[in-house]
C-alpha cells in the first residue's frame, strides 16, 4: 500500500471513530458543518441586519442555533412523559371535582334563602290583639233572677179574679197631685174631661190629672192666638173624641170633633196624642197628652167620651150652657 492509500485509510478510520463517538456522546455533527457558514453569514449582515428592527428576530436563529446535536436518552423521555402524563391526569381530576361542585353549590345557594336581604316583618302592635279579643262575642250571660218588689196591696190584687187594678203611689207615675176641681158643679157631665190651656192639666171626670199642651214653639200653651193654624193652641170649645181611621204616625190618635158641628177658625183635622214633637209637649195645635196611654186607656173604658177645651179652670162660672145634658 502507498503513503497515500494509507493516509486516506487513517483519515476515513479517524472520521468514522470521531462519528462513532459524536454519534454515543449525543452531538450532532451537523452542527460542526453549519458553524462556519453562520459565521460567515453573521459578518456579511449590514449595520441595519445586525440593530434594525429585525436583529431581534433574526438574533434567535443567527446566534442561538438549535441544539440539534444533543439528544436526551430513552429513559429520560419515558420519565418525563411519565410526569407529563401524570401532570395531565391531576389537572383533568381537578377540572372535573370544580365542574362537578360548582352545580352543587349554585343549587344550595338557590335552595337557601337570603335571610340576610329579606326584611323581617314588623310586630303587630299590642291594640290589634286588644281589637281582636273585643271583636270576639261575649259569652251568654245567664238571667239574673229579680225579687218580687210588688207591694202587699199589689199581691192581693194579683190573687184575685181579674186582676184589679190599683192607682200608684208613686208621683213620678204622670199623675199630678193636688185637689181636682169638681166637673159636676162647674157643669160638665160624668164622661166629659176638661183641658186647661193655661194651666196645661186635663182634668178627668173622675179626678185625675194630666199634664198636657197644645201649640207649638213660642205660640205653646198660648191662648192669645190659636186662630194661628198649624202653631196655635187648640181653640177653646167642646169636641167629641173618635179614633182616628188610621193610626197617626203609628199612634192611635183620638179625632176631636166640635159638637156644634162649627170649625172654630178653620182649623180642622185636630186631634188628642201623645208627645210628638219633642220633650215639652209641641203640636200643630192639637193636644199632646204626657201619659196618653192612660188617657186612651180612660176613652177605651168609657171613662171619658168628649173633652171641653177652656182657656182657665177660674175663669169657668157656670158649665150648663156649654156641656150637653146626660139625656
Amino acid at each position: 500500500m502507498s503513503l497515500m492509500g494509507s493516509t486516506a485509510f487513517a483519515v476515513s478510520a479517524l472520521a468514522l471513530s470521531a462519528g462513532l463517538a459524536a454519534w454515543a456522546v449525543g452531538i450532532d455533527p451537523t452542527a460542526w458543518l453549519h458553524g462556519p457558514a453562520l459565521a460567515n453569514t453573521s459578518a456579511a449582515l449590514s449595520f441595519e441586519d445586525r440593530f434594525g428592527s429585525r436583529s431581534t428576530l433574526n438574533s434567535a436563529s443567527l446566534y442561538y442555533p438549535l441544539r440539534r446535536g444533543f439528544r436526551s436518552s430513552r429513559g429520560d423521555f419515558n420519565t418525563e412523559f411519565d410526569q407529563i402524563e401524570d401532570a395531565l391526569a391531576g389537572q383533568l381530576r381537578d377540572s372535573q371535582t370544580e365542574q362537578v361542585s360548582l352545580p352543587a353549590t349554585a343549587s344550595v345557594a338557590a335552595t337557601t334563602p337570603a335571610t340576610s336581604t329579606v326584611p323581617m316583618p314588623r310586630s303587630r302592635p299590642a291594640e290589634a290583639n286588644l281589637l281582636a279579643r273585643n271583636d270576639q262575642p261575649l259569652p251568654p250571660q245567664a238571667p239574673v233572677p229579680q225579687g218580687d218588689n210588688r207591694t202587699f196591696l199589689q199581691k192581693i190584687a194579683d190573687m184575685m179574679p181579674g186582676k184589679l187594678q190599683l192607682a200608684s203611689l208613686d208621683p213620678n207615675d204622670g199623675l199630678l197631685s193636688g185637689p181636682s176641681p169638681d166637673l159636676g158643679a162647674l157643669g160638665y157631665d160624668s164622661t166629659t174631661a176638661v183641658y186647661d190651656i193655661t194651666g196645661r192639666i186635663v182634668y178627668m171626670p173622675d179626678g185625675t190629672k194630666f199634664e198636657a199642651h197644645s201649640g207649638l214653639g213660642n205660640l205653646l200653651d198660648d191662648p192669645a192666638h190659636v186662630n194661628a193654624r198649624n202653631a196655635g193652641a187648640t181653640p177653646p170649645g167642646i169636641y167629641e173624641m173618635k179614633p182616628r181611621e188610621k193610626l197617626f204616625h203609628g199612634v192611635p190618635a183620638l179625632r176631636m170633633t166640635p159638637v156644634d158641628g162649627s170649625d172654630p177658625f178653620g182649623r180642622v183635622g185636630l186631634l188628642v196624642h201623645s208627645y210628638m214633637l219633642g220633650p215639652n209637649g209641641d203640636s200643630n195645635g192639637c193636644i199632646s197628652v204626657k201619659h196618653y196611654d192612660k188617657f186612651l186607656q180612660a176613652y177605651r173604658n168609657g171613662t171619658v167620651k168628649r173633652i171641653a177645651v177652656i182657656v182657665s179652670i177660674k175663669d169657668v162660672k157656670s158649665a150648663s150652657t156649654r156641656a150637653p145634658s146626660n139625656s
